[in-house]
């Protein structure tokens, strides 16, 4: 028979004292609980934490930044690359009801997310030139981390390089972290990426430094270096090409952008959005303008079979960032001409 589940309290307010995080290869807290005493504490939702005047609420699923042993509290020159970054999992503090004199340790079970040259080294071949700026790797490195080094939360998005006709990457802020991998700290291994690029390239996807063109079949979805496709790009540009033979996302290969009745239907801005060349990394961000077109491939694909119509407000729904329209990504996208995937053909 399974033990009963453990419930979760309401959360407390504490007012923040310095403790350093643990993460324990690195350093050992005498006062970490043991399983035992971690095993009889109260579960909580949530803690929130009094720093001066600013109230920081911490719940579940939260990822958060941890100040590291070097770091002071209140150290206005740390920016957010210089702290730790965990999820918390699960928290508890040794008492049976919360009271506004509350004075007990509360600690909190953390994920830790790894940079990558904390990785270099341990991993044959990683090399930390690979990964951006605000990559992390995750991991199943778990510790219990006391309250109070707890900093904030921060966004930290898991992006999958694989697109499909039901997925569509995550659109992430360009001061945001992500994730592409995960460390499993009992095998010492990594997930592998996806293939990228042409089979003699070796460089992979740095999002800060690499721009990528990607197929827009679904069935393929590969992405390319822009320099590695200068040598066998087609010479038509996208702009001249209003006709051109990409594939619907979802649909056979032999399925085309073709004019049909009730192309009067489509607004030409969609058809436009819809034959961009998708890019992404370097100044297109981490995703790029991959989500949008795919967006607007997808509707022209339903509107054409029927499924589906227009909706006046197709741009709002594509959820552009802020200050962003769809001028400015046919703008970033006039340079590049259209080119024919290396692996399944499809017009780029």
């Amino acid at each position: 028979m399974a033990p009963p589940k453990r419930k979760h309290s309401t959360h407390f307010t504490a007012s923040k004292r310095r403790k350093v995080a643990q993460k324990s290869d690195v350093v050992s807290d005498k006062d970490t609980p043991t399983p035992e005493e971690w095993n009889a504490m109260k579960s909580f939702k949530r803690f929130q934490v009094l720093q001066q005047d600013d109230r920081h609420t911490f719940t579940l699923g939260d990822a958060v930044l941890v100040l590291p042993p070097t770091g002071e509290p209140g150290d206005a020159s740390m920016t957010d690359d210089d702290f730790w970054i965990a999820r918390i999992l699960d928290i508890r503090a040794p008492i049976q009801e919360p009271t506004d004199s509350w004075d007990q340790p509360v600690w909190a079970k953390v994920q830790w997310f790894y940079k990558p040259e904390d990785l270099v080294g341990k991993i044959k071949g990683l090399k930390r030139g690979a990964y951006g700026s605000k990559e992390r790797i995750a991991s199943n490195h778990e510790d219990l981390v006391h309250f109070s080094s707890c900093e904030d939360i921060v966004q930290m998005h898991a992006y999958s390089e694989i697109s499909s006709k039901n997925s569509r990457p995550t659109i992430i802020d360009t001061d945001a972290f992500y994730y592409r991998q995960t460390y499993d700290v009992l095998t010492n291994t990594l997930t592998p990426l996806p293939k990228t690029c042409l089979p003699k390239c070796r460089k992979g996807y740095n999002p800060d430094t690499n721009t990528m063109r990607v197929c827009p079949s679904a069935s393929c979805a590969r992405a390319f270096h822009v320099s590695c496709l200068q040598d066998s790009a087609t010479s038509s540009s996208i702009a001249d090409s209003p006709n051109s033979s990409r594939t619907l996302v979802g649909s056979s290969p032999k399925q085309k952008l073709k004019q049909k009745g009730n192309e009067k239907k489509i607004p030409n801005e969609l058809q436009t959005l819809a034959l961009l060349p998708m890019l992404k990394g370097g100044p297109h961000g981490v995703v790029g303008n991959v989500p949008f077109v795919r967006a607007a491939l997808a509707i022209l694909r339903d509107v054409r079979s029927g499924t589906r119509t227009v909706d006046p407000d197709w741009q709002e729904k594509l959820n552009l960032p802020d200050g962003v329209e769809v001028q400015d990504l046919v703008d970033a996208a006039a340079e590049y001409e259209s080119a024919e995937c290396p692996s399944c053909g499809a017009t780029m």
